[in-house]
């Protein structure tokens, strides 16, 4: 999910600044300015935009406060943070102006005599809503922490996810690791993407062959008392003949409520998965002929 630039076209220059040093720090950012060709819809590129984004910087001038697009897009991104119950608007002050009503209570990242603290306020704000390796899980009943790493295990490539899971009704948390290590070819599979600077797209190519190798298999806990519980599994995925070795290790934290707890491990590594997807930027056009180059070089493995 991209971070929106929302901006008055006075302030181009800053925007454009603005969102290329967000993108030097990986960030997937949209500005209409690179996003919306001649002949698109504006409105409804815009419109699709703001909806999907993770984040909406807004650059808070003189200009932009009388500016009728900017505050729809403003109250746009207030509605999603009620709906949503969570921070979406980011306020980036550039020079001293009449702070909209709804936004005055809201932190601001200030660019107005320092553009490198104001970056970084910025950085680091989107980070929470754009990093790949940490976020949580929102569902009706619960929610997870997760955390996702990587390491090499004598010469084999390793990921490891780490959840804790809050009940929102019962006093208890789950703690789950789950590692999985690729085996000589599956590794090299890796290494290639690595070889070309494209890390984050193989590791997402590793996750989405481990969930079609567990397709069928039985990699889930059943908790019963507060003692740890593991499992481990070798798999190899079908479509490609490659194998992986994955153990989960989870454990139940609070009070014992009587009940038994199912951790399937294939549904967690899926939901974390989907999030990653959303906050990892597309490749680029020289990115993705690199991929492509990849693609190709494991089809003759």
């Amino acid at each position: 999910m991209p971070v929106f630039i929302s901006y008055s076209h006075q302030d181009k220059v800053f925007a454009r600044n603005l969102a290329a040093n967000l993108v030097k720090q990986k960030a997937h950012v949209w500005l209409d300015d690179w996003e919306v060709s001649a002949g698109e819809s504006l409105i409804e590129k815009i419109q699709s935009a703001l909806q999907d984004a993770s984040a909406l910087v807004v650059v808070l001038s003189k200009a932009s406060v009388e500016s009728v697009w900017c505050k729809k897009e403003v109250v746009a991104g207030i509605q999603r943070e009620l709906e949503e119950k969570r921070t979406i608007v980011i306020p980036a002050l550039v020079e001293k102006c009449d702070i909209p009503l709804f936004l005055r209570d809201k932190k601001y990242a200030d660019f107005r005599t320092d553009f490198d603290a104001g970056l970084a306020a910025v950085v680091e704000a989107v980070a929470k809503v754009s990093n790949p390796s940490l976020g949580r899980i929102q569902n009706d009943d619960y929610h997870t922490d997760w955390a996702h790493d990587w390491f090499d295990l004598d010469g084999d490539f390793g990921m490891r996810f780490t959840l804790v899971q809050h009940s929102k009704h019962m006093p208890y948390s789950v703690l789950s690791t789950i590692t999985v290590i690729c085996t000589g070819e599956a590794t090299k599979r890796y290494m290639s993407y690595r070889e070309v600077g494209l890390d984050s797209f193989g590791q997402l190519v590793i996750v989405e062959s481990v969930l079609e190798a567990l397709k069928g298999e039985e990699f889930f806990v059943l908790l019963e008392d507060s003692f740890p519980r593991k499992k481990e599994i070798s798999i190899i995925d079908p479509k490609i003949q490659v194998g992986y070795h994955l153990h989960m290790e989870t454990r139940r934290l609070g009070e014992d409520t009587g009940k038994d707890i199912l951790m399937h491990g294939a549904e967690e590594i899926r939901k974390i998965k989907r999030m990653v997807e959303e906050r990892i930027r597309p490749p680029t056009t020289d990115e993705k002929a690199k991929l492509i180059a990849v693609i190709r070089k494991n089809m003759k493995l």
